[in-house]
């Protein structure tokens, strides 16, 4: 079974303690305030004097905030991330393929200079933790980036030059593919699966103002995607995920304010169940 992850909220504390729901991990920001929470809550659950123990440890996993647009990452935020590592179940450091702010304005990228400062970045992170420990993370590529049509071809590149892996996401996936003109997956196919890592999953749709984003509940376009990646591992055309994790719900803004216990509750059976499967 593959392991499943789910994004730290008031919803999913109340439905883990309330012994609703079972997950493998409770994902967090690299914040420091949020990590004695979900610790806390991590030793009720796993306790061995706790009423109807869960058929499975849970692990706090955190998730960096790390950009290869950050070029070279400080002492101090080495030294924090390996200090997550080594106080959490998290074996991953991940970090995400960003592109200019000003990428709408440029007529074409300045690829070698892009490229350049996202590659010292991920070999720093691949020299301090290790290439199997590290993975890329693609952005929802907006209108303008899929004009110019290469943030597949060079996130090809990064990956499998430094040897790290890839994060897919699929509600960046399912984004990016509406600006292309093309099913979700075939833009997965452009994205580097021989190097497949692990999962995220939440939906997709549009907020107040019209524009689309992420971090809303899944429909049955986001199981059919997540069914298929699995389908496909199962038959070796690229690696099995270490894990999926669930991107629902959160803490503060605009996932604190989309975080609603149904949801989450009936999201996490329906993902358990297909996980169980693989």
């Amino acid at each position: 079974m593959i392991p499943l992850h789910v994004n730290w909220s008031a919803a999913l504390r109340e439905l883990l303690l309330d012994r609703r729901l079972e997950v493998d991990g409770i994902k967090i920001p690299d914040w420091p305030q949020c990590l004695l929470p979900a610790m806390d809550v991590v030793r009720i659950l796993n306790a061995a004097s706790a009423p109807r123990l869960p058929a499975r440890p849970v692990g706090v996993q955190v998730h960096f905030a790390y950009a290869t647009t950050d070029g070279l990452v400080s002492d101090h935020e080495l030294t924090q991330s390996r200090g997550f590592l080594d106080t959490t179940a998290t074996e991953i450091v991940n970090t995400h393929f960003h592109m200019p702010r000003d990428i709408g304005r440029l007529q074409s990228m300045d690829e070698d200079r892009l490229m350049s400062v996202a590659f010292a970045h991920v070999r720093q992170l691949a020299d301090r933790f290790g290439p199997g420990a590290v993975v890329v993370e693609h952005i929802p590529e907006s209108g303008p980036l899929a004009t110019l049509g290469s943030y597949p071809a060079l996130l090809c590149r990064l990956v499998r030059e430094t040897g790290v892996g890839l994060l897919l996401d699929i509600s960046h996936a399912r984004l990016s593919a509406r600006h292309h003109g093309c099913s979700t997956e075939d833009y997965v196919n452009r994205l580097p699966l021989d190097r497949l890592k692990l999962i995220h999953s939440t939906g997709i749709g549009q907020d107040s103002d019209g524009a689309w984003v992420d971090h809303l509940p899944m429909d049955d376009d986001d199981y059919a995607v997540l069914s298929w990646l699995l389908r496909g591992a199962r038959a070796g055309r690229f690696p099995m995920p270490c894990a999926v994790q669930h991107e629902y719900g959160g803490i503060s803004g605009f996932l604190g304010q989309h975080s609603s216990a149904d949801v989450l509750e009936r999201e996490v059976r329906a993902l358990g169940e297909l996980l169980s499967e693989a």
